[in-house]
């Protein structure tokens, strides 16, 4: 925060800070309750990415009416706990009951005799709450910024401009996105670096590296492109443009991407928290962000860049795509991108594309989950316990809702020493190895109760079976649990009735020695995705210690990786702590 200034009832904040806009939260409420004489009702924030108008302070104002009357006792220490309890059953009672759960409260109230310590505890576990109240509305559009942008946003069906409203602005390998929001929900402006330098200068340029390399089936995409991005850096240097350094480069990696087939599609290769993008031929791309759910972007899939798709899928893929296999999937990898590239031609569907973003998952880890809404913490801990005590687990729910993604973070919370054996169709989860773990993946070139069968003589601790989709899929999972092997697989399957449904006609059962999560997605009227884990079944109940671990790790004040994650749980596993 640089300034502080106040005019009657309005409060405007200075400041230089480009994190997330959920941050204001801090800044509002020490503004708040420093000031508390000129009863404010208005905040500006004005930052490095836009101006910020708060109008609506209810949930500080409820914030600070808890505060109130609890500080005076915060102050006092109490010895006995039976009297803690009685000060405690006279102040902020309604609050807490809103707020906090009382069996939590009391619970901290006879584990600790320090009432200054027990207040401690539940001022800031209202305030998380609060926080979270806040977070969720900022990211609705309930608070918004007083600056008209300059550029709109024009949808390909509907020519008619709309104004919007900035949300966050974020910038990979050079290309800059720029989050709105709109009355039909978020969009996202993707800009490269020469959309704001002269076409001619580009176009010179593109001329003399559009044929460097290639020549040799052991180059890959990568190598031709660093090859053609130093060519680019070269020319660039010589010439007299007014850039920094770091702009040059930039603009040379684009210039090198855009000598390929993949540069309309690159924004959604190297961007790590677009998780998922998707597009249909003549319409705007739109994906899904890891934070601000569903956008459409302004990049429109035509016919050209389709094409380009389907001959690089040929070559490079050496796949065949016609009448008669209309839908094929290839895996894209380099140092800067790991994506998973499906396209779809008719009978079975218009000239569509799907690019599941592998680097995207290494993200979301327990810790990234619980803070995105997606389980909370005894969720968490019911998981963590089923894993500890070597339980089977099955995810099921519909497409899109993350089964391989919490299938992912399970896996990196193991221990460093079990053995653990991938079975995928396509490479999907990461390579364990990176999180310190003993990681081997099985490519699936037959039946999977046969590639089963060999991998049970390979002495596996845990196995992670990818999705299972027909009946010899379903008997070789319940082969391997059967067979005494910690075993992990998703389904997909709307619901629980519908899950053992689909396993009783292919005559299996699913016993209590499974654990079942579900996870459910719904999409609001604005686009915007939510995924969170709706049931539990079978899962250890013993978890308080767990919930404990938990609580350790959401106190880090930075977003935790995989293999951030990875890490404390190999030390906890080396330790004995689990």
């Amino acid at each position: 925060m640089e300034s502080v200034t106040i005019l009657g009832n309005k409060a405007e904040i200075f400041c230089k800070c480009e994190k997330d806009p959920d941050s204001c939260f801090s800044c509002i409420l020490g503004i708040l309750m420093a000031n508390k004489q000129a009863k404010i009702a208005k905040v500006i924030i004005n930052n490095a990415q836009a101006t910020y108008k708060f109008e609506d302070l209810t949930i500080f104002k409820k914030y600070m009416s808890i505060v109130e009357p609890i500080n005076p006792f915060r102050i006092k220490e109490i010895e006995k706990c039976t009297k803690c309890k009685k000060v405690m059953g006279q102040i902020g009672k309604e609050y807490f009951k809103m707020y906090v759960n009382p069996k939590i409260m009391f619970k901290f109230l006879e584990k600790y005799n320090c009432k200054k310590c027990v207040l401690g505890i539940i001022l800031s576990k209202i305030r998380k709450n609060l926080e979270k109240e806040f977070n969720e509305k900022f990211l609705r559009g309930m608070y918004v910024d007083t600056i008209k942008p300059l550029v709109k946003f024009t949808n390909k069906k509907d020519e008619k401009e709309k104004e919007m409203v900035l949300l966050w602005k974020e910038k990979y390998y050079g290309i800059t996105y720029t989050f709105y929001i709109t009355e039909n929900g978020t969009v996202c402006k993707i800009e490269w670096p020469s959309q704001k330098i002269k076409g001619k200068l580009t176009r010179n340029i593109l001329d003399a590296i559009k044929n460097l390399g290639g020549y040799s089936l052991e180059e890959t995409l990568y190598d031709v492109i660093k090859l053609r991005e130093m060519k680019a850096n070269d020319m660039i240097s010589l010439m007299n443009v007014n850039m920094s350094e770091d702009e040059k480069r930039e603009l040379a990696f684009e210039l090198s991407i855009k000598t390929t087939k993949l540069y309309k599609l690159y924004p959604f290769f190297v961007n790590p928290n677009i998780a998922e993008s998707y597009g249909t031929i003549d319409n705007n791309i739109y994906f899904d962000h890891i934070k601000y759910g569903r956008c459409v972007s302004n990049i429109v899939l035509d016919n050209e860049t389709f094409e380009k798709i389907i001959t690089l899928i040929q070559i490079q893929g050496n796949r065949k795509i016609n009448v008669e296999k209309p839908s094929v999937k290839m895996e894209l990898r380099s140092p800067m991108y790991h994506v998973r590239l499906g396209v779809d031609i008719p009978p079975v569907s218009l000239k569509s594309i799907n690019i599941r973003n592998l680097m995207a998952i290494k993200q979301l880890s327990l810790y990234k989950l619980i803070k995105l809404g997606m389980m909370d913490v005894d969720q968490a801990a019911r998981i963590i316990a089923s894993l500890v005590k070597r339980r089977s687990i099955i995810i099921y729910g519909p497409t899109g809702c993350g089964k391989t993604t919490l299938g992912n973070a399970i896996l990196s919370l193991a221990n460093p020493s079990w053995r653990i054996l991938s079975i995928e169709d396509v490479y999907e989860v990461e390579d364990q190895n990176e999180n310190g773990k003993i990681f081997q993946r099985f490519s699936l070139t037959g039946d999977r109760s046969d590639v089963l069968t060999i991998l049970l003589h390979r002495n596996p601790d845990l196995i992670f079976f990818g999705e299972i989709l027909t009946k010899e899929h379903g008997s070789a999972f319940i082969f391997s649990v059967d067979s005494g092997i910690q075993t992990i697989a998703t389904i997909h399957s709307l619901s629980y009735k519908s899950l053992i449904s689909k396993f009783k006609a292919w005559r299996l059962t699913i016993g209590d020695e499974i654990v079942t999560i579900g996870i459910e997605k719904t999409v609001d009227g604005k686009g915007r995705v939510y995924r969170r884990v709706s049931e539990i079944r079978n899962a250890c109940k013993d978890i308080d210690k767990y919930k404990l671990l938990v609580s350790k790790i959401l106190r880090e004040k930075v977003s935790l990786t995989n293999r951030d994650v990875a890490e404390i749980f190999n030390r906890w596993w080396r330790d004995g702590v689990l």
